[in-house]
């Protein structure tokens, strides 16, 4: 329990050192923004700052070689900045807990916390806005397995979603992605992961 509370305020550390490196780009952003009808491709909204709350699933494999593949149920949180012609900056952790991997005793943890650019493709009236990002940060892992109790790693994720408008400051967000991990497993030291995540958006803009 305390390698696991250890780990999550970690997480929670690197989560808040992102979010306000975002809060303190954003002004210099929003100082170059135009007006929606002037944007063409992208846009720029009057409720700028998007907070994400949701589910993800998690398709894993490990160890490497052996796929040793498993599931996971986790949560997701993002803060996101839409900022000039459709660029903009997101701040993404997500993390979950799987028991008895592949049929065995074994359980694991573990904790994405990524940040990166991401450019949205406003399509005229459209209720629907694509995006893709490439997001890059850090994976935490702890597992009961005695080789890999406490482990984190560098790791990347390119993907993509669309953010559906259901009201002025309320949409729902649909995404996926490839999350490339390197933590060591006694092996090639690397996972390959699919992460499929959903939500429920709140737009706002600060006062």
């Amino acid at each position: 329990m305390r390698l696991e509370q250890t780990l999550l305020l970690h997480a929670i550390r690197k989560a808040a050192i992102v979010t306000a490196a975002l809060l303190t780009l954003s002004p210099m952003l929003a100082a170059q923004s135009v007006p929606v009808r002037e944007t063409g491709l992208g846009y720029t909204q009057s409720a700028p700052f998007e907070l994400t709350i949701g589910y993800s699933y998690l398709h894993a494999n490990a160890p490497a070689g052996m796929c040793g593949c498993f599931s996971m149920n986790q949560g997701i949180g993002t803060f996101a900045y839409n900022g000039w012609r459709g660029f903009g900056a997101v701040a993404d952790v997500s993390g979950g807990h799987v028991n008895n991997v592949s049929g065995t005793p074994q359980s694991i943890s573990i904790i994405n916390y990524l940040a990166g650019p991401r450019y949205s493709w406003k399509l005229g009236s459209s209720r629907y806005t694509p995006y893709g990002e490439v997001l890059a940060g850090e994976s935490a892992e702890l597992s009961n397995y005695a080789y890999a109790q406490s482990l984190k790693g560098f790791a990347f994720m390119p993907g993509g979603g669309v953010k559906v408008r259901l009201r002025a400051h309320l949409g729902v967000n649909v995404e996926a992605g490839w999350v490339h991990s390197e933590i060591a497993n006694n092996a090639n030291n690397r996972q390959n992961d699919i992460r499929i995540a959903t939500g429920i958006t709140f737009r706002f803009a600060p006062r």
